[in-house]
């Protein structure tokens, strides 16, 4: 026999926000079995040293696969040779650059038990119109990638839902 316990919380607790800007975001489209040869050797690239932010993988209803590489500014013509390198080996393909862009990440408790709360940050930045660019969730933490300028009214906005003691 298996429980489940499900709750909701009208303000979803958190641990607090957290920041970062001026990043570079790079998106591709890739088929889920280039995916992880493409970070290691865009890692290998930089001898190990390129620390990435977040690394996503998402398969689309479309049926296509996209990477999202977020990373520090400072990596941006190292990512973007490489990929260009790519390009120039596998005719068609092609990546976007999004730049600057802000990440805001949060945690709480039990974030991975309970269903919803990605959804509900989700609704509260499209009710304020922010867009949001990527969205991860792993665990008990929620990134979102947001463009520049963006991360203030972001806060703002999960504020009305989300509980920082």
């Amino acid at each position: 026999m298996e429980t489940i316990a499900v709750y909701w919380e009208k303000s979803v607790k958190t641990y607090g926000f957290c920041v970062e800007t001026g990043l570079c975001l790079i998106r591709a489209p890739l088929a889920i079995a280039e995916a992880g040869d493409a970070v290691r050797a865009l890692a290998d690239l930089s001898g190990g040293r390129m620390p990435f932010k977040l690394v996503l993988f998402n398969r689309c209803a479309n049926g296509r696969s996209w990477l999202h590489l977020l990373l520090g500014a400072e990596w941006r013509a190292d990512a973007f040779d490489f990929f260009k390198a790519f390009t120039n080996r596998n005719p068609g393909f092609s990546c976007q650059v999004e730049e600057p862009v802000e990440m805001l990440y949060f945690h709480g408790p039990h974030f991975g038990d309970r269903h919803g709360i990605a959804h509900q940050a989700a609704r509260m930045l499209r009710q304020r119109g922010i867009r949001l660019l990527a969205m991860g969730c792993a665990g008990s933490c929620v990134h979102l990638i947001l463009p520049k300028n963006s991360v203030k009214a972001a806060c703002e906005a999960l504020g009305g839902c989300f509980l920082v003691p």
